[in-house]
């Protein structure tokens, strides 16, 4: 998400283009691109109610999770903490 123009925009399409009960899975380092997507979710709090806002149920969200980008074919990486997402389309929550 953190590449995204706005996340809500994004959770949007992602509820027009599911079928009902269909998931999105994904992760964040919550370091966002633009302006929007830091007011908006400012922290993990915040990045929930997006979610559920836009018609999710969320089935499973952790955070601090280390991931590791591998940068080269020498392996010269970086690692990060990102926030993990399982969310489930739920018409009944809108």
């Amino acid at each position: 998400m953190d590449r995204c123009s706005s996340i809500e925009f994004s959770f949007k399409k992602f509820f027009n283009i599911l079928s009902e009960n269909g998931f999105v899975v994904g992760c964040t380092p919550m370091n966002f691109a633009n302006k929007d997507s830091w007011e908006t979710c400012k922290d993990v709090n915040s990045f929930k109610k997006v979610i559920e806002k836009n018609g999710f149920e969320i089935v499973d969200l952790f955070d601090n999770l280390v991931y590791k980008e591998i940068l080269d074919v020498r392996e010269s990486f970086e690692e990060y903490k990102v926030l993990c997402y399982v969310v489930k389309k739920n018409k009944k929550i809108l």
